[in-house]
């Protein structure tokens, strides 16, 4: 996902969050995500970090929509609703809309 002029790689097995930053050539390690989200989709939405879909650890489909706070490098759930599991999607912002 790309948010403020960086790249974000989010999610795994190991529920990492990787920001590069093109400018420095640099990578930062960020908080942990608090759940296992393989799969799933991500882009960057009105400050934030998105992933919908994809799959937990016990590869069951996931239906809550996690999102990543740049500013406190902390993770919650978002207010966005996805009424079914969906995984290998992909996600985009489109005139403001996710």
């Amino acid at each position: 996902a790309c948010l403020h002029d960086a790249i974000y790689l989010v999610g795994g097995a190991g529920k990492l969050c990787n920001r590069y930053d093109p400018k420095c050539d640099t990578w930062t390690l960020l908080a942990r995500a608090a759940k296992v989200q393989l799969w799933g989709a991500a882009a960057g939405y009105r400050g934030s970090i998105i992933i919908l879909g994809g799959r937990d650890g016990g590869g069951e489909g996931v239906t809550e929509v996690a999102r990543y706070d740049p500013e406190t490098d902390c993770w919650g759930t978002s207010d966005i609703q996805c009424d079914q599991a969906l995984y290998r999607g992909k996600a985009e912002v489109v005139s403001r809309r996710f």
